[in-house]
């Protein structure tokens, strides 16, 4: 299961790192922010799996609102 786990955040981390994100050219960056609008609308993130464990992780609506309000801040125009 440890081993599991670990795959799973390097995994993560590979496509979406909060520490490197500065580093990440703007489009890079603007591309990023809607993948994570588009995932959490779908209900796609949290994955089921982590949510399996941790119930109270998945996102609220409100959440999902502010989310968004952060993304929009950025310059983006999404859709909700």
């Amino acid at each position: 299961m440890a081993w599991w786990l670990e795959d799973h955040i390097r995994e993560g981390k590979e496509e979406l790192n909060f520490s490197d994100f500065k580093n990440y050219s703007e489009k890079k960056a603007n591309h990023k922010l809607e993948e994570i609008s588009e995932l959490i609308k779908d209900d796609e993130m949290p994955l089921p799996s982590y949510t399996l464990i941790h119930r109270n992780a998945k996102v609220t609506a409100e959440e999902k609102s502010a989310i968004n309000v952060w993304i929009k801040s950025m310059g983006l125009q999404i859709t909700e």
